[in-house]
C-alpha cells in the first residue's frame, strides 16, 4: 500500500511535466512558421514592454516617401508625380533614388507610362511604348532600353534602334530641374509618347521645344 502512494506521489509531479511540456510545444508550433507538411503559419506576435522594438535612425532618415508609388519594387522604383496645373514634378529624391524609374501621367485613352534615367548627370525621358511595334512597357536595361513585347532594343541616349530599323523619334522631351524637383510638362510628354507610338520621325514639329517651364532658374541637367 505505501509503495502505491509512493508511486502514484511520483507520478504526478511526471504527468505534470508532461502537461508543461506539451504546452510549451503547442505554444512554439503556434509560433513558428508551417513547413512543406502543411501546417499552419503563424505571425510572430509584437514585442511588448521593454522588448518593444526602437526603430534606428539610420533606417528612416533620409528616406524619400513623398513621391514614391505603392507599385515601387526593389528592381523598379514607381515615382508619383504631382501635376500642378500643365507641370509635371517628381522629387529629386526619388528621381535619383536608382539607375532609372517609372511614372505615368494621364492621357486622353488611359494613363501613359514613361521611363526615365540619368547619364553624366543627365536625365533622359522617354515613352514606355516601343516605337516599333507600339507594345509596352519598354524598360530600362543596364546598357539599353528594351521592348518586352517584340525585343528590339534601344540606344538609352539617343534613342536609335540598335537591333531593328525602327527607333525612337529624334528630338528629347524638354525636362528641367527646378527647386528639387525634375518638371516637365503635361503638354510635352503627351506630344512626345503620341508621336512615339505613331512611330513618328520627330518628337516635335518645327524649331526645338522650348524649355518645360519659362520661369526663371531652369536647368538641364
Amino acid at each position: 500500500m505505501i509503495k502505491r502512494n509512493r508511486f502514484a506521489l511520483l507520478a504526478v509531479p511526471l504527468l505534470a511535466l508532461t502537461v508543461s511540456c506539451a504546452s510549451v510545444v503547442d505554444a512554439v508550433k503556434e509560433i513558428l512558421p508551417s513547413d512543406a507538411s502543411g501546417g499552419r503559419a503563424a505571425e510572430l506576435p509584437p514585442p511588448t514592454g521593454d522588448m518593444q522594438a526602437v526603430e534606428s535612425p539610420s533606417q528612416t532618415e533620409n528616406l524619400p516617401v513623398i513621391g514614391i508609388s505603392s507599385r515601387s519594387t526593389p528592381d523598379h522604383t514607381w515615382a508619383e508625380p504631382a501635376i500642378d496645373g500643365g507641370a509635371v514634378n517628381i522629387p529629386l529624391p526619388v528621381a535619383t533614388l536608382g539607375s532609372h524609374f517609372h511614372f505615368e501621367v494621364p492621357g486622353s485613352s488611359g494613363p501613359m507610362g514613361f521611363v526615365a534615367y540619368h547619364l553624366d548627370g543627365q536625365f533622359y525621358i522617354r515613352a514606355a511604348v516601343c516605337p516599333s511595334c507600339g507594345g509596352t512597357p519598354v524598360d530600362y536595361g543596364a546598357s539599353e532600353l528594351v521592348c518586352s513585347s517584340c525585343g528590339e532594343a534601344f540606344n538609352l541616349r539617343t534613342g536609335a534602334a540598335l537591333t531593328g530599323s525602327q527607333g525612337y523619334p529624334e528630338g528629347s522631351i524638354s525636362a528641367c530641374v527646378i527647386d528639387e524637383y525634375l518638371t516637365s510638362t503635361l503638354h510635352s510628354l503627351t506630344v512626345a509618347y503620341e508621336r512615339t507610338a505613331a512611330g513618328e520621325a520627330t518628337l516635335y514639329d518645327g524649331p526645338a521645344v522650348p524649355d518645360a517651364i519659362s520661369g526663371k532658374g531652369c536647368s538641364r541637367k
